[in-house]
């Protein structure tokens, strides 16, 4: 997952960067009012040109994929089945609230590349389960008693992400989950 401060100017530049450094269809999945906004900075882009552009207002959906084949061709079309998320081999997908869980599990289910991204939190520091202010960030999920049933850490060095998550029924004491981020480098 990657955290951004100015979500769509920061996904735009990381986007249109992996399209210049592949040989891959890349594609992004965002909401109606992003997918425009990417379009609008692809077609400046000399190397690209428009194969297909539906952004439709008769339809009850928001979540687009926005996508740029090895030869520049832009698609931007509504995800109304998963048939055209086939063509696409890298998705970057926003997690920010339009994009629905199955169209993730979808694409990690056909062993696609899959790149989640949102908005940073603003944190103060103060919150439980929040090490904001070191470089490593634990997530942990706790039902209602307070049981810790998984966690999810990640860590980045600038110049590269790495994300670890654990979660099962079984209940975790932090010793337990120090121990796993220990053994995973965390």
């Amino acid at each position: 997952m990657i955290d951004l401060e100015d979500k769509v100017d920061d996904i735009i530049s990381i986007y249109i960067n992996r399209l210049h450094h592949t040989d891959k269809t890349v594609g992004v999945i965002v909401n109606k009012e992003i997918a425009g906004y990417i379009l609008d900075n692809l077609i400046r882009l000399d190397e690209t040109s428009i194969k297909e552009i539906d952004l439709v207002d008769y339809m009850n959906i928001d979540e687009y994929l926005v996508s740029v084949d090895d030869n520049g061709v832009i698609t931007v079309v509504p995800i109304e089945d998963f048939g055209v998320l086939d063509k696409t081999d890298i998705f970057y997908i926003d997690m920010d609230g339009d994009i629905e869980q199955n169209i993730i599990d979808y694409c990690v289910n056909e062993n696609k590349e899959v790149i989640l991204f949102g908005q940073e939190d603003d944190c103060d520091g103060n919150c439980k389960n929040c090490n904001c202010h070191d470089e490593t960030y634990l997530r942990t999920s706790e039902d209602e008693d307070g049981n810790t049933h998984g966690f999810t850490a990640s860590r980045s060095d600038g110049d590269s992400y790495m994300s670890y998550s654990y979660y099962s029924s079984d209940e975790l004491s932090h010793e337990d989950i120090q121990k796993m981020l220990k053994a995973f480098g965390f």
